[in-house]
């Protein structure tokens, strides 16, 4: 998309901004961390940017975890047609911001949590590839069983 001078600066992302899904998924977030120079957000999202240091993003996003899980965004939206997730409603989430020592200590458990997870994911898809291969190894016909 062309973006004229006064739109880029709108909609220009900086790393540890939280991008929010407006609908369809409503909710779903990412944190951008510069992996493209110079890249724009359109308006089908919302762009998450605190005000202070007072809350950390990856704080923030798994907030908005929570909130997706637990229905928060549900009662926002109204389900009448397809959810949708205006500013206006955003901004009367109420999002609580713990100190900042006890962000940077929940910021590793959830890192360390994700980390534990993968392997967890690994070591099952190992498992079902394993077992799979011993299925199909076992119940081969034979040489013999095919005479």
């Amino acid at each position: 998309m062309d973006f004229d001078d006064n739109e880029f600066e709108k909609f220009v992302l900086r790393p540890g901004d939280l991008l929010v899904c407006e609908g369809g998924e409503v909710g779903r977030s990412a944190i951008w961390r510069g992996e493209i120079a110079g890249c724009c957000y359109q308006k089908a999202l919302h762009r998450l940017r605190p005000i202070n240091d007072e809350l950390r993003p990856e704080i923030l996003l798994q907030f908005m975890f929570f909130a997706a899980h637990h229905g928060l965004f549900a009662r926002l939206t109204g389900h009448s047609t397809i959810a949708h997730l205006t500013a206006v409603k955003l901004k009367t989430l109420r999002v609580p911001a713990p100190p900042l020592e006890e962000q940077r200590k929940a910021i590793v458990a959830f890192e360390q949590f994700e980390k534990s997870s993968q392997v967890a994911k690994e070591h099952l898809e190992a498992s079902k590839s394993l077992k799979s291969s011993l299925l199909e190894n076992t119940l081969k016909p034979s040489c013999k069983d095919a005479k």
